[in-house]
């Protein structure tokens, strides 16, 4: 990565995270209430048979309300777990409420279980990120886990974040992965037109 690449993305986490750590928990609460309305309210949701959801750090929507809908509507779930030591991640089917988790390294909550799904088979993922833009560029966190599993799947990638962290412009480099569109309390914005299903 060059260094104004690197400059401008730093710069960008920076604000992002300076923004998340001043929403109140109440409000990160009815945000993300909202954005989880958002997200079941689109035809992606409703036509996914396999949804990947993922389980909140500080500063993503929470989108556990998705997840027990998801049960509900007779959906397979399942949630990433990293594989730190060798840079990747997977998808760990869970199975119903009550699913079992444990806290992996930093004290990320993940799934504990076995059997995972294909990044093939995953209909709709539900992405987080600190920064997205309209054209679907998305800031991740810095390790690349999500991008490095994105370029395996074939079904429909939805961001989900708040409003003020839809960007003006992301820098993006060539294996930035991007979304097909972006969930957020407001509603969501469709960034690949050709692919998205409102």
């Amino acid at each position: 990565m060059d260094q104004a690449m690197h400059e401008r993305k730093r710069a960008l986490r920076r604000t992002m995270r300076a923004w998340l750590r001043d929403l109140t928990p109440e409000e990160a609460r009815t945000r993300s209430e909202r954005v989880s309305a958002a997200v079941l309210g689109t035809g992606a949701y409703r036509e996914a048979r396999t949804v990947m959801a993922f389980l909140p750090i500080p500063g993503e929507p929470d989108l556990r309300g998705v997840i027990e809908r998801a049960f509900a509507d007779g959906k397979r779930v399942c949630l990433p777990r990293a594989e730190w030591d060798a840079g990747t991640m997977e998808a760990i089917l869970v199975a119903g409420p009550g699913y079992a988790v444990r806290a992996g390294r930093h004290g990320v909550i993940e799934p504990d279980g076995d059997e995972r799904a294909a990044p093939g088979s995953i209909d709709l993922v539900l992405v987080p990120g600190l920064a997205f833009d309209r054209a679907g560029v998305r800031l991740g966190r810095g390790a690349g886990f999500y991008d490095r599993f994105l370029g395996d799947c074939t079904g429909l990638r939805l961001g989900t974040a708040f409003g003020e962290q839809v960007a003006e412009t992301v820098p993006r480099q060539p294996h930035d992965e991007l979304v097909h569109a972006i969930a957020t309390e407001s509603g969501v914005i469709v960034c690949d037109a050709a692919r998205w299903r409102t």
